[in-house]
């Protein structure tokens, strides 16, 4: 059923099983390459660097055999568990992709589930590039139902609407019939999960969210084959996960699924340059540029004052005490004060820098400093916007502001800053042959013939 009356999951299903991969314009098959490479190389890099390792670890002495393989791993597992492991790692060091009106990590969730089971069904690259793009465009318009409101009730939209992608994908990879997928979503709504609270105490539970998705995404689609069933309004009914988790209406969802096929949302995705919120971007290269035109040591500040948007300030502003001396690599990631005081003081913000500054009391002095006003942006609706405003010792002010985060549709980083970062993800975890090899069978992915023989490649091999 596809027409007015049907559900927002059957129009989902009716779209995706009509999609040709001709039907998808080259550049948003490119940009779905890359976005592959780079949720990859992220999980790569969590893996060389022992981060959200728990649930590979897991895998690796529990689960049975498969066809699957494992970031960092030697052995190969059965789909569901495969997409649980690479998932986490994938979202571990927050490194991974995101797409702004959904505000959720896309590809963290459908990338590894989707590869977990193109390899199970050995399907093709071209199969793979479909069903990515598929389920990243059905992701999309169940975020974009309730923008920031889903983080607002303090659930975590990547997990929350990822795990309908995830089933989407293992349902087309597996060639399920339409009224199956239907039930399969039913069922996912039942396993859809995640809350935020990690981000108040820098435990790393958030990359679990992405594993959990990715895994009960495939688990649902396992069990509408056996015959399960599911509520077929389980996006937009009363008590359905668009009202139950957001408070929005399935007339939003509604006109969100009505673009499908006009409006590209998997070229909207957006790479990260630094591996720390999303919300925080702009406002620290913001913070950089202002000192760089001072001209003047990070020890002569005396004040940093950052404009952000209001959904920024809970979730990397507040509470403020807390955020100023985050205590652990995951809790800098969502702490402004602190991230910023990293960047102006080791002139970089990557993983080594961020580990290698916790305890270091210029760090949290420089963080202290620090305080925010709530601004406006007239970008704000499709980007990360910030400004941030050093002041010297003396009382010269220096401001700087930053519309567009990089990475972001209207600031992109190049396909070149793209590769270069999956490289310097990867050179860790990859001999560089092998690094080399995955990098340009993944840009050419269309022409594969069976995914298995790229994705062995994620082992460092012998």
């Amino acid at each position: 059923m596809t027409g007015p009356a049907a559900t927002a999951s059957a129009r989902l299903v009716a779209w995706a099983g009509r999609l040709r991969l001709a039907d998808v314009p080259a550049p948003v098959r490119r940009s779905t390459a890359l976005h592959i490479l780079d949720t990859i190389g992220c999980g790569l890099a969590a893996s060389a660097s022992g981060v959200a390792t728990a649930a590979r670890d897991l895998v690796r002495d529990r689960a049975a055999a498969g066809d699957c393989s494992l970031i960092g791993g030697h052995r190969r597992v059965a789909a569901a568990p495969a997409a649980f492991a690479n998932a986490m790692l994938c979202h571990g060091l927050d490194y991974d992709d995101t797409h702004r009106g959904a505000s959720a990590h896309i590809s963290a969730v459908v990338v590894p589930a989707a590869v977990a089971a193109a390899e199970a069904h050995a399907r093709s690259g071209a199969d793979l590039l479909r069903a990515v793009v598929a389920a990243t465009e059905a992701t999309a318009r169940i975020g974009l139902s309730a923008p920031g409101r889903f983080q607002a009730r303090g659930f975590h939209p990547t997990s929350v609407c990822g795990v309908f992608g995830a089933a989407l994908a293992a349902a087309g990879l597996e060639a399920l019939p339409p009224g199956r997928t239907v039930h399969a979503l039913g069922v996912a709504g039942s396993m859809a999960a995640g809350i935020l609270e990690c981000l108040d105490d820098g435990s790393e539970a958030k990359p679990v969210n992405a594993a959990v998705a990715a895994r009960n995404g495939i688990e649902a689609v396992e069990l509408a084959r056996y015959g399960a069933t599911g509520p077929r309004r389980v996006l937009e009914g009363r008590f359905g996960v668009v009202a139950a988790f957001a408070g929005g209406s399935g007339e939003a969802l509604a006109a969100a699924v009505d673009t499908l096929g006009t409006v590209w949302e998997t070229a909207r995705i957006a790479p990260k340059p630094y591996p720390v919120c999303h919300l925080m971007h702009a406002a620290v290269d913001a913070a950089a540029a202002a000192l760089d035109a001072s001209g003047a040591a990070p020890d002569r500040v005396a004040e940093i004052v950052v404009g952000v948007p209001p959904a920024a300030v809970p979730i990397v502003l507040e509470p403020l005490a807390e955020k100023r001396v985050a205590r652990t690599a995951y809790h800098v990631k969502f702490s402004l004060p602190v991230a910023l005081a990293i960047r102006l003081l080791r002139g970089r913000l990557d993983h080594a820098a961020i580990e290698d500054a916790l305890g270091d009391p210029a760090v949290h002095a420089l963080a202290r400093r620090v305080r925010y006003e709530v601004a406006e942006f007239p970008t704000a609706r499709d980007a990360f916007p910030g400004r941030a405003e050093v002041v010297l010792a003396g009382g010269r002010r220096f401001p700087a502001e930053v519309p567009v985060q990089r990475g972001a549709p209207a600031h992109p980083m190049t396909d070149r800053q793209v590769l270069e970062k999956f490289r310097g993800n990867a050179s860790g975890a990859l001999p560089a042959a092998r690094s080399r090899e995955l990098e340009e069978r993944i840009l050419a992915i269309e022409r594969e013939p069976d995914v298995r023989d790229v994705f062995a490649l994620l082992s460092p091999g012998s």
